[in-house]
This record gives C-alpha cells, structure tokens and sequence, in this order.
C-alpha cells in the first residue's frame, strides 16, 4: 500500500460523506473531488466491498457510510483502494541474517508497523474533528434564537396558550399548514390578547432563562467571540427579561411590539417576502454575519430556526429543530441546556476553562 491519489480521493469522498451524513449520488461525490463519474464509481465500489460504505439503488440511491464516522480507520480506507500495507517493494525482497541489508529491513519493517499503528489509531471522526478545531478559530460568530433556547419557555406562544386558548390553537394549526404566515398569526393573535402592558409585563417577569446562559455570555466574551440574538419573538420581551438578568447589552434581531393605548402594537421590519414561515428572517442576519465571520455557531430549537441552521457551520439543536435536522440529514450537537455547549465548544478549543453549577 502506497498513499497515492487514489487513496486521496478515497479519503476525501468518505470524509465528504461523513460531513453530511446522508446518501449521496455518485455525481455528487465525483463533483465535490472534482472526478470523472467512472472513477469514482470504482473507488465506492472497492470501498462498499470492504465494508465502509453501504450502497443504495433507485430514487433517492447512491452512497452513504456503513458505520460511524469514529468506526472508520484511515488504514482500513487506504488499504480497501490499494491492498496491504507495504511502504516499499525493498521490504519484500530477502536478505542474508545478519547482514546490513538485513537489517536495515528490520529497521524499516518498524517503520512500517508504527505508520500502519498510526493510521489504525486516527479515524475520519478526528479527522472532522480536527477540520472544526481549525475553522472554529477563524473570526467565529455566535447566532442564538431566543424564545425556548435562552429563555426557558415561548413567550409569545405561553402569551397565547394563557389568553386565547382553543382559538391559538387553531390559528397555529394554519400556520404550520401553510396556510397563513407567520406575520398574519402574529397579527390575529395578538389582536385577540384581551391583556393589559401591567398584565403582559408581570407574565413576562416570570420568565426563566437557561441557568448556564450567564457562565456561555461570559465565555464568549472572554474569548472576544460575539454573541447576537436571532429571535422571531418580539424584543420587548427579549429585553425585559435579559434586563433582570444584567445581559441587556446583548446585541439581538427581533419584531418590535410596543403598547399603543394600552394595547401591543407590531412592527416586522426583517421579513422575507418569499417566505411566509417567519416574521424576522434569520437568513438574512446569517448572511449579513457571514460577510464579517469566516465561521458561523448556531443555536437554536424550533422551527423558525430551519433555514438558518441548514446555512451555519456548527449548529446546536434541541426539540423540533433537532428532530428537523435529523430529517433533513443536517448534521448538528444535540443539547439539553447551555451547559452542554460550553463542554463541545471547549473541547473543539473555542472557548476554555470550567463549567460552574448554577
């Protein structure tokens, strides 16, 4: 076995399809090596037959790995396209006992057996590991949705549940067949609150936010890593609420609800006219972000955060969008409390030091 471009290209269509983890057509794989169909072709081949990947026929066909990214051994990828391990032709030839040339084969017999050690002991799951490591440290951003990620509940969707009851419900079953936008359900919605701003404020008061958010705030900062809100909420209650926590200096992207004779009021100053699923567009803040960041950390948990989590570099995902991403094979961290992310982003070297209880 030599490592040559064939072993190359092996290494690379795997790793793009551990990257993405899903099914990839041939074409697919043969334009993100920029190779012919035919070659790729038999590169999968000899890697299906060795067991590293599963092959699919028909609609919706092609390759994806048969284990996990952290089961697949670079020995076992290069020695599928080229055959045993042997770093020359010299080590086959004989030798008299006890002469120089013997050992000398000796010597490189080790050689050999501490490379193949070695490429036995790395998998492509340090290998990805090692890519995040590197691009994480290049100008990250943080992009972090608000309602049910940093604060422990919907506040607008509890708002609803509390004052309008069967008649949300209702609305919100529009929504999600998309039938109204997310700007009309806004609208009929909080045109039905029968509360007062002393009402509203005084729920909104009781609204908790993620016991670790405090210690994540502090990390980024320490790590001059910025941190914006992308919330498709409102920012009366975004700022009321970091307010009691002293995070009120976090930049963030939300609709405007004021009072207007006592009553709220709505403004949507960020959509997308092509898109009906979401009042403020986190896209487009995405996108914006993109032009300053060489790396982009999202976090996020419904499904306002789809089509910005299917964009970002790294994303963080809880409850229905967790359940999104997994569909749709978008690969993301699971989490539970920001606890969590602050362990992978300092094990990935972005952030350091120790996690505090709350």
């Amino acid at each position: 076995m030599q490592f040559t471009k064939k072993s190359e290209y092996a290494v690379l269509s795997v790793l793009y399809l551990a990257k993405s983890m899903r099914v990839c057509d041939i074409s697919e794989i043969a334009e993100s090596q920029n190779l012919s169909a035919s070659f790729a072709a038999k590169t999968l081949q000899l890697l299906a037959k060795a067991g590293i990947l599963t092959s699919r026929r028909g609609i919706g066909g092609g390759y994806g790995l048969a284990r996990p990214a952290s089961k697949i051994s670079l020995l076992e990828l290069i020695e599928a396209v080229e055959g045993p391990l042997a770093l020359s032709d010299y080590l086959k030839e004989g030798g008299s006992y006890g002469t120089m040339e013997h050992l000398l084969k000796l010597a490189m017999g080790e050689v050999q057996e501490a490379v193949a050690t070695k490429l036995k002991g790395m998998t492509l799951a340090d290998i990805l590991a090692k890519s995040t490591r590197t691009a994480a440290h290049k100008n990250p951003v943080i992009l972090c949705d608000f309602d049910g990620t940093v604060s422990m509940r919907d506040v607008s969707d509890t708002i609803f549940t509390i004052w309008l009851k069967d008649k949300w419900t209702d609305i919100d079953w529009e929504w999600h067949e998309g039938k109204i936008s997310m700007v009309e359900l806004y609208e009929r919605c909080w045109s039905l609150v029968n509360a007062t701003a002393d009402e509203l404020t005084a729920f909104v008061d009781t609204v908790e936010i993620d016991p670790y958010f405090g210690d994540f705030v502090s990390e980024s900062k320490a790590s001059n890593i910025p941190i914006y809100l992308v919330s498709d909420g409102f920012d009366y209650f975004i700022e009321r609420i970091l307010g009691r926590y002293s995070h009120s200096g976090l930049k963030y992207y939300a609709n405007h609800l004021f009072f207007e004779g006592g009553k709220p009021a709505l403004e949507f100053n960020n959509q997308n006219p092509a898109c009906i699923q979401c009042a403020n567009c986190k896209k487009f803040v995405m996108d914006a972000k993109r032009q300053q960041a060489g790396y982009v950390i999202y976090i996020g948990n419904g499904l306002s955060d789809r089509c910005a989590a299917e964009h970002a570099d790294l994303v963080f995902a809880k409850d229905s969008l967790l359940k999104h991403c997994k569909e749709k094979g978008v690969p993301c961290v699971p989490y539970k409390n920001f606890g969590e992310i602050l362990e992978c982003l300092r094990e990935k070297e972005v952030f350091g030091g120790e996690i505090q209880n709350p």
